[in-house]
């Protein structure tokens, strides 16, 4: 129901008519729009949420009815050189929907956006973007080593010529920097002779800035 209100020079209403009700439908499809955008992103794990998006008519309701068809994410623009969209960047259209899962970018950073584009003929858009968005430092997932007791001379009883030193990294491969809580123990995984690392206090090691060693 819409009203219509009659106002004289001075904006002061004298009198209205209300229309019959009405209804307002779902009109044809005509572009793309972003429905749900990515959202916590850390390095290497999937975005919670993932991207959403819908076909909508010229209004921006979305075509619940309309079935097939693609929609296909990039990575619009980077924080990152060399940095790469993971997972599957196709979708297909359900129910208006193109619902994305697993994507995910590596390389932590600010600011990313994402691009989607669609092969649905329509008159109106055929791209949308997200907002630009972050990458941070993600929790703990793997270990690298920056310098291996192999890299010099081991003599028995003897300090290792080179030290352990190892690195904290996140699922993407980015440094912890930001830990100096976690927490690297050191045993054998093979011992032909029976030996034992001494001293023993040292066998375990908090990380400082993200480094063990």
């Amino acid at each position: 129901v819409v009203r219509l209100i009659g106002a004289d020079a001075a904006m002061t209403a004298f009198a209205y008519v209300d229309t019959d009700s009405f209804s307002v439908t779902v009109g044809a499809i005509h572009k793309i729009a972003l429905a749900m955008y990515p959202g916590t992103a850390t390095g290497g794990l999937p975005f919670s949420p993932q991207p959403m998006v819908a076909v909508q008519d010229i209004g921006g309701n979305t075509v619940a009815s309309h079935q097939g068809g693609t929609v296909t994410v990039y990575l619009h623009s980077s924080a990152v050189a060399g940095a790469t969209l993971l997972g599957t960047t196709t979708a297909e259209v359900i129910n208006g929907l193109a619902s994305f899962n697993g994507l995910s970018i590596a390389q932590a950073g600010s600011p990313y956006t994402l691009g989607f584009t669609t092969d649905i003929a329509l008159d109106g858009a055929r791209m949308a973007y997200s907002n630009p968005f972050a990458v941070g430092v993600g929790p703990a997932a793997s270990l690298r080593f920056v310098e291996e007791i192999s890299d010099g001379a081991t003599v028995g009883g003897q300090a290792f010529q080179v030290q352990p030193r190892l690195e904290i990294l996140d699922a993407g491969g980015n440094l912890r920097a930001a830990d100096s809580t976690s927490g690297v123990q050191g045993d054998f995984l093979s011992n032909p002779t029976g030996g034992t690392l001494t001293p023993s206090e040292y066998a375990f090691e908090t990380v400082k800035i993200g480094r063990a060693h």
